[in-house]
């Protein structure tokens, strides 16, 4: 499939602040970030994108009937010319 051109990836360094900026966030009454309550479900979706080249949006409609011992069952909702078929 034919992908649109980017100007440039993330760098290392730029991708590992991603997990970061999920887990806290600035409060302008405080020095200090605050931790978020969802921060650690974020972090997981997150690495989870990166493991298996999903799209967030497809991760976040996962069910637990989508999950097995040995596999997870992709269903990709965005593709252009989708068949619907489900990846492993």
């Amino acid at each position: 499939m034919e992908e649109g051109k980017r100007d440039r990836l993330l760098t290392d360094d730029e991708f590992l602040l991603i997990p970061y900026g999920s887990l806290y966030f600035r409060d302008r009454r405080r020095a200090e970030p605050c931790k978020l309550a969802s921060g650690p479900m974020i972090v997981w979706l997150i690495d989870l994108a990166y493991m298996t080249a999903q799209r967030m949006g497809d991760l976040r409609l996962m069910t637990w009937r989508d999950i097995s011992d040995d596999t997870i069952l992709f269903a990709p909702r965005k593709t252009k010319t989708t068949t619907g078929a489900r990846v492993a």
